[in-house]
């Protein structure tokens, strides 16, 4: 089993140069709210980082472009998604992660979902 955080941004690096512009300039219309949670302008956030590092379940991130392009899936993004031998399951969704208030909400709401699950 694994953790997919997968961001509503593209992996194209022109794109992502605008993103982070628009993040700067009016970060209250960007339209990640994963990524506002896990970055801030100069990029990941430390306790982000140290999370995905010491998580006992594998983590991998994904920008939505490259995403939809493997796994020929597509979600309202961002989305935090379990993946299993069944295929994958939203945990997050775009409105759960637009009412989540900073990463220790986060984490908190990620242990009570994956301990549902079964993967603590």
């Amino acid at each position: 089993m694994e953790l997919f955080f997968v961001y509503n941004a593209n992996s194209n690096l022109t794109i992502k140069f605008f993103d982070a512009v628009h993040k700067i300039v009016s970060p209250s219309t960007y339209d990640c709210e994963l990524c506002e949670l896990t970055h801030h302008s100069l990029g990941a956030r430390k306790a982000w980082k140290e999370f995905v590092g010491k998580s006992k379940i594998p983590i991998q991130v994904w920008n939505k472009d490259r995403f939809v392009q493997k796994f020929e899936k597509e979600y309202e993004f961002p989305v935090v998604l379990i993946y299993d031998n069944s295929g994958f399951t939203c945990i997050l969704n775009k409105i759960q992660l637009e009412s989540i208030n900073g990463l220790d909400e986060l984490f908190v709401l990620l242990n009570k979902k994956t301990s549902q699950i079964g993967l603590e």
